[in-house]
């Protein structure tokens, strides 16, 4: 990250030498960091193939404003003057940023998705995805991206540095992407969690 700082003229009180002020960006700042707008560009591409994909389903308006929603949520968290308060200078907006992140735009995404997958997957790639979704796969991922972040140095660490945070929101979203996945069962995917055990697993 690059240095932000204002250098200042020597001083008597500082000895001679030359010290440094910090300059943040001003709270309504748009920043355009690069992997947040590599995400928003592959979530997009993403949203474009699926809505193709699903012209001929029959299915509700909801469904099909779920992906251009989540498009427009993430837009909202990554690339406005959001952004700039969560990394700069509120906790409030940090949180609701991550609540964004993790808790609507995930859930939209996969409900977009076509009812049909891919007709003839390798099989690998099938055993490889199923892991991944699995809820047990969810709820460690999860917990590892959040926990992670917030519980040890990375979160501060991630405050002076725009690179840093942007793979903690890029993180957060792919960790609740295969958290939410045993909820929403998209693709055409069996449901392995009954009704009952699916509150469980929210609330877990």
């Amino acid at each position: 990250m690059a240095d932000t700082r204002t250098p200042i003229s020597p001083s008597p009180s500082a000895g001679g030498c030359a010290t440094f002020l910090d300059v943040l960006p001003t709270p309504l700042t748009v920043p355009l960091d690069p992997s947040l707008v590599a995400g928003l560009l592959v979530t997009g591409g993403v949203a474009v193939v699926s809505m193709r994909s699903a012209r001929a389903e029959s299915r509700g308006k909801w469904r099909r404003a779920a992906m251009p929603l989540a498009v427009l949520l993430l837009v909202a968290s990554w690339v406005s003057p959001l952004q700039t308060l969560a990394s700069h200078y509120l906790l409030t907006a940090h949180l609701l940023q991550i609540t964004l992140v993790m808790g609507f735009v995930p859930p939209l995404l996969l409900i977009g998705l076509p009812a049909q997958g891919w007709r003839w997957p390798p099989r690998r790639l099938v055993r490889v995805a199923r892991l991944l979704v699995h809820p047990v796969s969810g709820i460690l991922a999860i917990n590892v991206a959040f926990f992670g972040w917030h519980l040890t140095g990375a979160y501060e660490a991630s405050l002076n540095n725009s690179a840093i945070y942007a793979a903690q929101q890029l993180s957060l979203l792919a960790a609740s992407l295969l958290f939410w996945w045993p909820i929403v069962v998209p693709l055409g995917d069996h449901r392995v969690l009954s009704p009952w055990a699916t509150l469980g697993y929210i609330f877990l």
